[in-house]
């Protein structure tokens, strides 16, 4: 009887109520929005009707909504009936939430020059790497090269950035994906890699740290951060999502050059004008009449234009407790030039669980396989045309003169051409790094070719817990691994050539029945090489989160441990003067071991790191941050391993004061931010604080029975330096977030000034340096500059019914002075370390501007429209 009554008396204590979830403007039903009854356990989300069924309280409830890109907000729950619940968009960026470093941060409450990217835009745009698509996206990100050949990736930098090193160092900003720092396991250094295999359908967010507020990640961060997010499953019924693009890539011209007659022309004058330059070189007027018939066009007889395409497909959903995202996608892209082929495939999966009350588990793996074929059409050349590797080809073809065929049929037999050096050389066909001793064309077709094989993956693992007696205080643990294999092998097969013997002299300048051909065969630089490589890179951190709210005050805390370990072999071989039409693939039909460069690296590396975050403000407008990471670094010596790296940064919303509102009514946002941070660089390879020694299968002499031949012996490597140490950056910026017209328009302008001293210096050029046995030494901390700009965007939006549309710009200035370098010994202004001077600017000039004059960084427009 008591049982029946208690049963009785729950029951009428809660009611099921059933409701709608819509678009406050659009009457839209919202899936996916998370309804929460207040300080109660009853949880729903809306499914693709935006509806939904909780049980919920008789009398007095009160229920809480969220949806990203809507605001926060409750309603109570009426006594009876059903209960529809309109969100508001979100109108600006202000209240959104942001990825930064080891966290996020309400867009308002960022007090640093960061910027978020709009991956809306970048969906569409026909390119074969995320790191291109960011061209023009945010100001101060310079973004070079790309895919202009099959497999080649844009590189990054951010601001301005300084590498003065011998070797060892780059300007790439660090790479953090899922909070795991992205290093390139041999060097230790910024990498680009796993950035560039990520397809625009995994990433969630990608933000761009450019100040001080990098300082939490310490070493590396004075080259800029960038911050990537991968995408994670929401709760609501499944969503399937595909995305398809094909592209066509062409030229839309290419450089003009001289005709065959016009070369004719400008040979004999040049001829005519110069010393030593004898009669019979100069062209007849009969050879000068047959040129206008010429026209052997290198480039163009193999220039096409060539396809892309990229699938992807996704999906994702889950409940409350348990949610899921799992992605594949492809890319594909074909050559302009050469034969070449580029395939990527890219897996990525996740989860998040929550395991009880407070404990969450999350899990990702991802893997990407590339394929990439190429044909190896290498030329590096000495003889006036250009210092170049693989990509030169373009512009020798483009500029060969074209009265020189590529082919030219002898006694029957289609023969490649060794061209002619002029009108007064013949050139030499088993010559190296001349023009003379290559085809492209003998090298397209003759089995010359680069293969490239890369699989990598990568998982991600974190625990999170939140203590319930201590509101606000949670822990979490993230580990990270990542194992790369690539394998690699470069064909250069030998070249027939056919040398034109008379071709200097009078009446036989162009090729005719009456030349005098000699056949020869071209090993120079022909060989076989294999290189397999394999690496491993694990990280671990530890962290502890703090945030709580006080009435008008709210404070947040992050304090962290991580642990990195890198490990890399590589295996590499070179087998000399393969045997044309013998190689079938392996070894044993590859040619001669070349005993001095066949050799296998292995090397590790670590790193031990402190770091911390305090964030503080007052009613949500006075704003005030301090980071800090303190790095231990196996590059230096023990006494110099640790470099502190302290970051401070304080922000006022002007325009949430009372006196302003009734001032500057026009006004919908005003925000002011300022930060000053230190910033380090280890950018030297490992080791140079001690003398290191390497043996060389032929460098040493032997003595007794191998007297006078060359054996095994051990050579120094550079001079070491135990004093060298972290380089500094001081950073400072100023910034103004800006909004009007009922927030439609906005500006954010940023102003930096840094300072690097002790910068890692190469010190071999300075004057009155002796040539050393071993003829290098390592580096110093010597150098010093400042660099300054500013940077400026501007975005329109607009939401009309339906119909959305955005128009963007932005453009930076900058510039940089060098305030203590080495005296070096004369060359031309056009030498690149002549700009080194001090008080000279790094910035070449163009266009008529003059050295140390202020120069644009670049200047972008955008348009985006959304119906």
């Amino acid at each position: 009887m008591l049982l029946a009554c208690l049963a009785t008396n729950a029951s009428a204590q809660t009611r099921t109520l059933t409701g709608t979830v819509v678009d406050d403007s659009t009457q839209a039903p919202i899936s996916g929005a998370t309804i929460k009854v207040k300080e109660g356990p009853q949880t729903a989300v809306s499914n693709m009707q935006g509806q939904f069924t909780l049980n919920v309280p008789t009398t007095g409830a009160t229920l809480e909504y969220s949806y990203v890109g809507y605001e926060f907000g409750t309603i109570k729950v009426p006594e009876s009936g059903d209960v529809t619940i309109r969100m508001i968009k979100l109108n600006v960026n202000m209240d959104e939430v942001v990825v930064v470093g080891y966290g996020t941060q309400r867009a308002r409450d960022v007090t640093g020059s960061m910027a978020v990217v709009d991956l809306k835009k970048l969906t569409d745009i026909p390119v074969a790497s995320i790191s291109e698509a960011l061209r023009g996206q945010i100001p101060g990100l310079h973004v070079s090269g790309g895919s202009q050949r099959p497999g080649s990736m844009a590189t990054l930098d951010i601001r301005q950035q300084f590498n003065w090193g011998k070797d060892g160092g780059n300007t790439i900003p660090l790479i953090i994906i899922d909070d795991v720092i992205q290093v390139d396991p041999q060097t230790g250094l910024s990498s680009l890699e796993r950035f560039n295999m990520l397809d625009m359908s995994e990433v969630e967010s990608i933000t761009v740290l450019r100040d001080a507020s990098a300082a939490i990640y310490g070493s590396r961060a004075s080259q800029g951060v960038i911050v990537v997010k991968t995408k994670r499953g929401k709760a609501g019924t499944p969503r399937i999502s595909y995305s398809g693009k094909f592209q066509t890539n062409d030229a839309v011209s290419h450089g003009k050059v001289m005709n065959a007659r016009e070369y004719g022309t400008f040979a004999n004058r040049f001829g005519k004008v110069a010393e030593d330059w004898r009669p019979e070189w100069l062209y007849s007027d009969a050879e000068l009449a047959r040129m206008d018939s010429l026209n052997y066009d290198w480039l163009g007889n193999d220039w096409r234009s060539a396809g892309a395409m990229q699938h992807s497909l996704d999906v994702s959903g889950g409940s409350e407790r348990a949610t899921y995202f799992t992605g594949a996608s492809y890319y594909t892209q074909d050559a302009n030039l050469g034969s070449q082929d580029f395939n990527r495939w890219t897996y990525r999966a996740g989860t998040d669980i929550k395991v009880v009350n407070n404990l969450r588990l999350g899990a990702t793996v991802a893997a990407s396989n590339t394929n990439l074929e190429k044909s190896f059409t290498k030329i590096n050349m000495n003889d006036a045309y250009a210092i170049g590797g693989e990509q030169n080809d373009y512009g020798i073809l483009l500029h060969m003169p074209k009265y020189i065929p590529w082919i030219y049929n002898i006694n029957g037999v289609d023969q490649y051409v060794s061209p002619a050096l002029g009108p007064h050389r013949v050139g030499n066909a088993t010559a190296n790094n001349v023009l003379s001793s290559w085809n492209y064309y003998a090298l397209l077709n003759n089995g010359s070719k680069t293969t490239n094989k890369n699989f990598n993956y990568n998982g991600n693992f974190s625990l999170q817990y939140e203590l319930p007696f201590i509101k606000g205080l949670s822990f979490k643990v993230n580990y990270g691994i990542a194992q790369t294999a690539t394998n690699t092998e470069q064909i250069m097969m030998p070249q027939s050539l056919a040398s034109a013997q008379n071709i200097n002299s009078a009446g036989n300048h162009l090729y005719s029945s009456a030349t005098d051909w000699r056949i020869a065969l071209n090993t120079a630089n022909s060989r076989i090489t294999y290189d397999n490589t394999t690496s491993k890179s694990e990280q671990i951190n530890f962290f502890a989160n703090y945030d709580r709210k006080f009435g008008d005050h709210t404070v947040a805390a992050m304090a962290s441990m991580e642990r990195a370990e890198n490990e890399w072999e590589d295996r590499y071989q070179i087998y000399d003067k393969p045997i044309p039409g013998a190689y079938n693939g392996t070894s044993v039909s590859a040619g001669t071991l070349n005993p001095s460069n066949t050799i296998t690296y292995r090397t590790e590396s670590g790193s031990l790191s402190y770091l911390g975050r305090l964030n503080y403000n007052y009613k949500s407008k006075y704003l005030l941050q301090f980071v800090f990471r303190t790095d231990a670094s196996t590059v230096f010596a023990p006494e110099n391993y640790w470099g502190f790296f302290p970051g401070v940064s304080a922000g006022w919303i002007i325009s949430d004061e009372d006196w302003f509102k009734n001032s500057v009514p026009w006004v919908d946002y005003l925000k002011i931010r300022a930060s000053l941070g230190r910033t380090g660089n280890n950018n030297i390879k490992a080791w140079r604080w001690m003398q290191l020694y390497k043996a060389e299968t032929d460098k040493g002499m032997g003595f007794g029975s191998n007297g006078g031949l060359y054996t095994t012996g051990i050579t120094p490597e550079v001079t070491p330096n135990r004093d060298v140490r972290w380089d500094r950056t001081i950073q400072r910026n100023l910034g103004l977030d800006m909004a009007f017209l009922n927030n439609r328009l906005s500006f954010t302008i940023d102003g930096y000034y840094n300072t690097t001293s002790d910068m890692l210096t190469e010190m071999s050029g300075a004057i009155n340096v002796p040539i050393s046995i071993g003829g290098a030494f390592a580096e110093q901390n010597y150098s010093a500059l400042k660099a300054w700009g500013t940077e400026i965007s501007a975005t329109w939006k607009e939401n009309i019914n339906d119909f959305s549309y955005s128009i963007g710009m932005n453009f930076g200035l900058g510039d940089n002075k060098v305030t203590r370098y080495f005296d070096q010994p004369f060359a031309y202004p056009s030498v690149v370390s002549t700009r080194r001077e001090i008080g000279q600017s790094t910035i070449y000039p163009f266009g008529g501007s003059e050295p140390g004059r202020k120069l644009p960084a670049g200047m972008v427009c955008c348009v985006q429209m959304l119906t």
